[in-house]
């Protein structure tokens, strides 16, 4: 059977052994069919009140188990709870446990949705997110700041214009965990910043099938020799892509 061509602009990327792309708009096909993935001990809470506070939130999960971290989403610039958050247990058992009696559970006029929470689109093994919109003032300092209080933050990595090396206002963030990734997902997309004139994008990057280099991406190597090593180039939308040297 032969494939449809896609026309989606798509955004390709790569670094420290590592490719992957990510589709810029346009209607796409449906994903083929996956299993579905989920985190075993952290939990996602939907529809909190909006004045329930982190310490009100463990108390009422820890009646199940000892809880690893519990954490309300907030709006950045405001403060006011997105009514929304992540509850983490120390074992799987005391996770369902947990989902078993909360899920449902009517406090203060809200009835709580309580689920395992799922790393990604599908798997998000790699903590990796694309962000968009980014104000071009912003350098990596600036970025890591913006994005730090969610968790450690092993690389980030500008998208840059190839022939005046200006910042275009995407980036890509390497976190150090998983969930980490996910509640920076949750907290900043759509989230609008000084100087911006668009809400951030921040979505989890589709990585394509890693080589054998993979498990270099964090510390920069390669065991690609220096002559065979892809380089950079931009096609005339403005895309990345990447050629291997001569």
């Amino acid at each position: 059977m032969s494939k449809k061509e896609s026309t989606v602009p798509t955004l390709c990327w790569g670094y420290a052994g590592i490719r992957g792309m990510f589709q810029t708009g346009g209607p796409v096909d449906p994903p083929p069919s996956r299993p579905e993935v989920r985190d075993k001990t952290n939990l996602i809470l939907n529809y909190l009140p909006q004045d329930m506070t982190e310490s009100e939130l463990h108390r009422l999960f820890s009646k199940y188990g000892e809880i690893r971290k519990a954490k309300i989403i907030r709006h950045r610039d405001t403060g006011i709870s997105c009514c929304y958050g992540f509850v983490d247990f120390v074992s799987e058992r005391q996770a369902a446990a947990a989902v078993n009696n909360l899920n449902g559970y009517e406090t203060r006029g809200k009835r709580l949705k309580v689920a395992f929470a799922r790393p990604s689109e599908y798997e998000n093994t790699n903590s990796c997110l694309y962000v968009a919109n980014l104000p071009t003032y912003m350098d990596e300092k600036k970025i890591r700041e913006l994005f730090a209080p969610y968790g450690k933050i092993l690389d980030v990595t500008l998208l840059r214009h190839r022939f005046n090396n200006k910042f275009r206002g995407v980036a890509f963030l390497d976190f150090e965990l998983v969930r980490d990734a996910e509640e920076a997902k949750y907290g900043m997309d759509r989230h609008m910043i000084k100087g911006a004139f668009r809400p951030l994008k921040v979505k989890f990057v589709e990585h394509a099938k890693s080589g054998p280099t993979s498990h270099y991406r964090h510390k920069g190597k390669s065991s690609t020799p220096p002559y065979k090593r892809r380089q950079r180039t931009y096609d005339h939308h403005g895309s990345k892509r990447f050629r291997d040297s001569d």
